[in-house]
């Protein structure tokens, strides 16, 4: 059964003029975070055991409690948030909501549905109901295809994309809608994602690599600008990394290589032969010169007579 179309209720039915037009006051898009978030759809689309749903968790926390996104992107009033948990179980979410906030005693209008009518058998009215109400500022649905009937090349999939679009746009609601992807569908990199032409949404990609706790997070908004945030998850919950952040994170993480490789070699090196060991390429080489000069300052390490670097404590020098 198909579900019911809302595109063409609401308002827009009689043409207005240019006129008419420019003479409404501009209304700016309702914020939810700084710079990041506000009102419209985002669909979130990544490889499943990415973090999408943890991501999105410790998001809607601190849209409700007034925190910050990601340790970051300031959220200046509490909103309403309604988190859409269809795929994990209550104790799960419980354990990262205490994770990500062990001291949480109030969380202010944030509540969780764990089962939720197809779009095809009512839950679409019941959204747009909610939205009309005014209900949530914030809902996130976890995940899509739960509520969307599966459609050889996702045709309901984006026909139901446009209705919510149309949905955030009237009310001044954010919906965030992920989506499941697998490698084979990540390049170019935002393809695999459904999208609608006639209701451009705010598009994410989570990326993840084995092992690695930082996830590279690609968007591109509705106006077609794209951007690259690089989020870390440490101590349960998910954190921005600003460029200047990236930089420390990866001039300390060299600077313990530079460690890690003397301690587990005899003898010493030059700073040539250790740019080639650790696999560096080429434009790498100075950092790896300035984490020696830096271990050299500390006394991890010291340079021999014969110009090569060693491990301070192997030759008797204080470590």
């Amino acid at each position: 059964m198909a579900f019911t179309s809302h595109l063409n209720t609401g308002f827009g039915e009689t043409p207005e003029s240019a006129e008419a037009l420019l003479a409404q006051p501009g209304v700016p898009l309702f914020s939810l975070a700084d710079g990041f978030l506000h009102e419209g759809l985002y669909v979130l689309g990544g490889q499943h055991l990415t973090g999408k749903s943890w991501l999105m968790l410790d998001l809607a926390l601190s849209v409700a409690t007034g925190g910050r996104v990601w340790r970051h992107f300031p959220v200046h009033e509490p909103q309403s948030v309604l988190y859409m948990a269809l795929q994990d179980p209550r104790r799960r979410l419980q354990e990262r909501l205490l994770a990500i906030q062990p001291d949480l005693r109030s969380s202010g209008v944030f509540q969780f549905l764990y089962r939720f009518p197809r779009f095809d058998e009512g839950g679409l009215e019941k959204l747009w109901g909610w939205a009309e109400s005014g209900r949530y500022r914030l809902i996130v649905i976890d995940s899509l295809p739960r509520l969307v009937p599966y459609s050889r090349g996702y045709r309901k999939t984006i026909q139901a994309l446009a209705e919510l679009q149309d949905l955030c746009h009237r009310h001044s609601v954010c919906l965030v809608a992920l989506v499941p992807l697998v490698m084979a569908e990540m390049d170019p990199i935002f393809d695999a994602v459904p999208k609608s032409k006639g209701a451009p949404s705010v598009l994410w990609v989570l990326e993840a690599w084995p092992r690695d706790p930082v996830r590279t997070l690609y968007t591109r908004d509705d106006e077609g600008i794209y951007r690259t945030l690089r989020l870390h998850f440490a101590g349960k919950h998910w954190q921005y990394l600003s460029p200047e952040d990236e930089r420390q994170k990866e001039s300390s993480q060299l600077r313990q290589d530079v460690l890690d490789l003397f301690d587990g070699r005899d003898g010493a090196m030059h700073g040539e032969e250790l740019s080639e060991v650790l696999s560096y390429s080429p434009d790498l080489y100075r950092k790896t010169l300035r984490s020696l000069a830096t271990l050299l300052e500390e006394g991890q390490v010291v340079r021999l007579e014969s110009g090569r670097y060693s491990l301070a404590t192997s030759h008797g020098e204080p470590g």
